[in-house]
Formats: C-alpha cells, structure tokens, sequence
C-alpha cells in the first residue's frame, strides 16, 4: 500500500483541501487526487464524497481515518526503526513561509546533494504547525525565522540576516526614503497571504506599544496568490512586507521597496528538536545547508 498516498488522506481527512495538500508537499493538486484514487482503487471503495463543491468523507472513509489514527503513531515508530537499515538516511526538513525564501527551492534541485542523504522537502503555511511537526519527531528539521517558540522547542542553527521589507505603492506618502518604521506605518493597511508575517507584525507592533498599528488584511492562501497581492499594492489599495529573502526573485519595478528599521530582527534559521542528538547525516545536511546559503563563510 501508497504509505505517500495514506499520508495524504490522512492530511485531507483531518481538514486539509487538496490544494493545501499540494502545496504543503510541493506537488501538483492532480498528484495528490491521482494518489487519493488509486488508493481508493487498491482499498475498492471511495473514501470522498466528491459530489459537492467541498469533499466529504464517506463512512468508509471515516471508518479508515479513525483506524489509521490509531496506527499511525505505531507505524511511525516502525519507520523510524527502519532508518538505521537504510542505504541513503532520508532526512526530512519544513519550510516556511515559502519556497521562494533565498531561492532555496530551485537552489537544492540544482546544487549536488551529499550522497549519504536523500531529502525530503516539505512546504508548510503554518509556522506553528510546523513547530508542532518538529516537536513530535515528524520533522529532522525547519526553516523559519527565528521565533520564541523556535527558541523553546528548536536546536537553532543562524543561516543569515533577513530584514524585514515594506513594499509601497509608487505614489505613497513614504516613497523616497531610504527607509521606513512601523511607527511610519500606522495607519497603514499590510495586505499579506501569510500567516507567518502577519503574526511577526502583531508581535512588533506589541513589542512597540504603537497606539494605531497597521491593520493587516490576511487572505486565505487558497484563495489568492502573490502578484495578486503585489498588483493589489500597485494599484494603492495597502502595502505589503516581506523578508527580503522571501521577495529577491520577484520584479517589483512599479513599486517602492524599504527596509524597516527600528524593530526586533527575525534572522533565518534552521533548528531541529531540542534535545536531539542529530545524527551523522543530519549533521552532513545541517552544514550543507548552511555552506548553501553562506558560500564565503569559512
């Protein structure tokens, strides 16, 4: 049986849509329903009720959902063990909030993995549970910006600086600084699609006491994507604010582009679960890693 296929079920069953299944794995939205029928094929029943818009699980899906969350964790624990038989030691490691932090997708696929490592890459919208993935042994490791709750439940490595970016329609009040403050920004309305960045707001603008902080409009990821959000500020109706990691490989010629000072840094890192002994080939990934993004460092 698909355990990649069972993975996926047991992520939409639990209240995922299939495009944030895909997304969440870095694979097409027609992988993830190819991978759900065949095995609804191999198991010879539908486990979705896909007649309405939204996809409900039928009572053989419900009854396969209950059984296997009892199994999993047992079933985990058999993979694990298997690990220390393996050839190639497959090491797993979360994102967030994107891909695009550092260019780090395309780089991976392009560089020359260790050869004592095979990768497993995965893309989570939710920081926090990506924490959560870490903390339960689900994960090796994450990237995300540094955090409390990183503090408390990772081993943190710094891969680099990562400011803060504020992105400003052509004509905005700011325009022609060099850079920009939060409190310059009360008032303003941040448009974002991560929930990632509008927590970090919400912890900034608490940690400055600002008495009209910006309001943060955040749109269902689903629903929206990024150079609609861009387009949205080119045409004045908010700003936005990235890492400046997270906005390289974007054109942004019609816009203005600050960084913001005067407010906590949130470097990236990579952390795996506190108190792990990292093994000899998640060490191997964890330097790699690093010499990845730092290619000047000795």
């Amino acid at each position: 049986m698909d355990t990649i296929a069972i993975k996926y079920f047991m992520e939409i069953a639990a209240g995922s849509t299939f495009w944030e299944v895909s997304e969440q794995n870095n694979i097409s939205q027609s992988s993830v329903s190819k991978s759900i029928l065949r095995l609804e094929n191999e198991l010879g029943v539908d486990l979705f009720n896909r007649k309405h818009r939204a996809v409900y699980l039928t009572p053989a899906g419900t009854y396969f959902y209950a059984a296997l969350k009892k199994l999993v964790p047992e079933f985990s624990h058999i993979l694990e063990g298997l690990r220390q038989y393996a050839v190639k030691k497959v090491v797993s490691c979360g994102i967030t909030p994107s891909w695009d932090i550092l260019d780090l997708g395309m780089r991976l696929q392009s560089s020359q993995l260790p050869s004592e490592i095979t990768l497993n890459m995965l893309r989570h919208i939710d920081p926090e549970q990506l924490i959560m993935d870490l903390r339960e042994g689900k994960l090796d490791f994450i990237i995300t910006h540094h955090s409390s709750s990183i503090e408390k439940y990772g081993e943190i490595t710094q891969l680099c600086h990562d400011p803060l970016m504020a992105v400003l329609p052509k004509n905005h009040r700011l325009a022609g600084n060099s850079f920009v403050t939060f409190s310059d920004l009360m008032n303003e309305t941040i448009l974002t699609k991560s929930v990632h960045i509008s927590r970090i707001i919400d912890d900034i603008c608490s940690q400055l006491n600002l008495i009209h902080p910006p309001r943060i409009i955040t749109f269902d990821a689903s629903d929206i994507r990024r150079n609609q959000i861009i387009s949205m500020v080119s045409f004045g109706q908010g700003i936005t604010v990235y890492f400046e990691s997270d906005i390289t490989p974007y054109k942004l010629d019609n816009l203005h582009v600050y960084p913001i000072r005067g407010c906590p840094e949130f470097p990236l890192v990579i952390a795996s679960r506190k108190g792990q002994e990292l093994t000899p080939q998640q060490e191997i990934f964890r330097k790699y890693l690093y010499n990845l993004i730092n290619p000047d460092q000795p």
